[in-house]
């Protein structure tokens, strides 16, 4: 799987473009992976699951070409968060940002969901009144967002994990972070459902290791090398059909060795080889940067469990329309780039109308409360 986690990954009047592009190219690769694993192929349905089987092998596989930006696309944000949260304070404000836009979506959503059984729309599955209570009350422990979950976990490990890292020596960098590697790897072959925290901290140590060594590839050498890394991986998924029942033994065994060449190997030198690219670009753009600020709305945006089938399935027809037609891979860009950007246009307008004034009030509140420790909230 933000901003404004811009904010919390950097100020962006002080960075580069390129990273800001980076992250919003991170955020269309996750977009293109939920349009694929929740318009298309509903994986939190079994009954829906397979209905994608059903496709030509031209739409099959375009969908197996938009499937791999979520995992990349996660894995870019996690280790931007490394690069750049490497060698800095935690500061509290960071934080309390982060949730005042997590507390505004989740009652937007709350509110979205009203909205639309009084219109009459009844088939958003799975989606109870309770649960969006509980959600909109504890947006960060409820599930709904798992990204943010991790991140929120990911951020109040920070302070342990910068003064440890910093003592490292390259060769003790490489250990740890191989460690880190397996204690991933291992959920991912024994399909564990929780990796989450472990993939997102394996990620935070590997942008800390970019920011503090020299290490450097090619920019177009890099480019190169992450369309090769995406093409196998959507090879790969092609033939994934195999492990859906997962009921035999060598069908367990399959989606084992698949899980750990996907997830835990191809997906971290893709992020790689992205970084690099970006890394090499050298740029400054206002409309850019402001794009970027909105990337955590977007997020919080089309991927909740009242968005998902409201988007895909209500307003795109994604399954039942689109994935019938010839001209699937332009119904699926023309959707993807529509969701983009209006969720941009919405959080754009949330960040002038809300955002300033309510940081205002809530930082007043920090700085009364932390009176005598200053330097925690900046």
């Amino acid at each position: 799987m933000l901003g404004n986690l811009g904010e919390i990954l950097n100020e962006t009047a002080k960075r580069s473009s390129n990273f800001e592009l980076l992250r919003i190219f991170a955020m269309l690769m996750i977009v293109a992976c939920h349009y694929s694993v929740h318009g298309i192929r509903h994986v939190l349905f079994p009954g829906l699951n397979t209905l994608w089987l059903d496709g030509t092998p031209t739409n099959k596989m375009f969908t197996s070409f938009l499937i791999n930006g979520g995992s990349i696309g996660n894995g870019i944000f996690f280790m931007l968060t490394g690069y750049f949260m490497f060698w800095k304070e935690c500061k509290i404000r960071r934080l309390v940002k982060l949730l005042c836009e997590v507390y505004f979506y989740a009652f937007l959503m709350l509110f979205v969901w009203v909205f639309v059984k009084f219109l009459g729309i009844n088939n958003l599955s799975g989606v109870g009144t309770v649960s969006l209570i509980i959600n909109a009350l504890i947006p960060i422990t409820s599930g709904d967002w798992w990204f943010v979950q991790t991140y929120f976990l990911l951020f109040l490990f920070i302070p342990v994990l910068n003064p440890f890292l910093e003592k490292l020596t390259s060769k003790q960098f490489i250990m740890v972070l191989c460690f880190v590697w397996l204690f991933w790897l291992a959920p991912k072959i024994f399909n564990f459902w929780y990796s989450n925290l472990q993939m997102a901290i394996f990620f935070y140590i590997l942008g800390a290791g970019l920011k503090k060594s020299d290490f450097t590839i090619n920019k177009w050498l890099s480019l190169l090398l992450f369309c090769l890394v995406w093409l196998a991986l959507s090879i790969m998924d092609m033939n994934s059909s195999f492990v859906l029942s997962n009921n035999t033994f060598i069908q367990k065994i399959f989606q084992a060795v698949w899980n750990v060449v996907t997830s835990a190997a191809l997906v971290p030198l893709a992020v790689v080889f992205i970084f690099e690219f970006c890394k090499g670009l050298y740029f400054s753009n206002d409309f850019i940067n402001a794009v970027a600020s909105t990337t955590l709305g977007v997020y919080l945006i089309h991927d909740s469990s009242v968005s998902r089938p409201l988007i895909w399935d209500n307003i795109f027809h994604c399954v039942d329309v689109q994935y019938k037609s010839p001209y699937f891979p332009f119904f699926a860009i023309a959707t993807i780039i529509i969701v983009f950007c209006v969720s941009s246009v919405i959080d754009w307008l949330r960040q002038t109308l809300f955002e300033k004034k309510v940081l205002s009030l809530v930082n007043k509140f920090i700085d009364n409360f932390f009176a005598d420790k200053t330097d925690m909230v900046k």
